[in-house]
């Protein structure tokens, strides 16, 4: 077996991991906040918005709105997927259709279960629409998976914060830049 460097990270994740970064960041970064707030703004007509969005986001694989984040978190941690060329697009367009349908399907339910007026007035219409459908299990079971999803998203941060450092050490950037900040 070949010596490894130590400048390499070892490619040991694959289409899934790559695939639930990406995915769990994008719902953790949104799904709790941005109804409110899209729905307050275009009113049903959030749903093309959140269409439009997605198929923008699979056009220039960015970040449109924080609600589409998970991508920039995977290109982060496209050094240790393995088989990168396969995965990586794989990966990056499933999260974003997963997303966009996930997203979509929220804004459909909220629409459809809540009035425009007490939408614009609550500040958690996904916890108001789980307590509707659910009753108190149905709130409860939204603050679980609100937990979830942040502690999702902020893991994904850390995960991929974290390799940028990495990424500079070898060709001396991270010194270079500490000596023109302080000199």
């Amino acid at each position: 077996m070949p010596k490894k460097n130590n400048h390499e990270l070892d490619r040991n994740m694959g289409f899934f991991a790559a695939f639930s970064i990406g995915t769990g960041t994008m719902i953790g970064a949104g799904i709790f906040v941005l109804p409110k707030i899209a729905i307050s703004n275009a009113g049903p007509a959030v749903i093309l918005s959140f269409l439009l969005g997605g198929l923008i986001s699979l056009a220039t694989t960015g970040m449109i709105f924080v609600a589409y984040l998970g991508i920039a978190k995977m290109a982060a941690i496209s050094e240790e997927v393995k088989n990168p060329g396969k995965n990586l697009p794989r990966a990056f367009i499933s999260s974003v259709i997963f997303v966009t349908l996930l997203y979509l399907g929220v804004m459909f339910v909220i629409n459809g279960l809540l009035p425009f007026d007490e939408v614009v007035s609550t500040n958690s219409p996904l916890l108001d629409a789980a307590e509707f459908l659910a009753g108190k299990v149905g709130f409860v079971a939204m603050i679980i998976a609100g937990f979830f999803a942040t502690v999702s998203t902020a893991n994904a941060a850390l995960l991929s914060s974290s390799r940028f450092p990495f990424a500079m050490g070898p060709g001396l950037i991270m010194i270079i830049l500490f000596f023109y900040l302080v000199l």
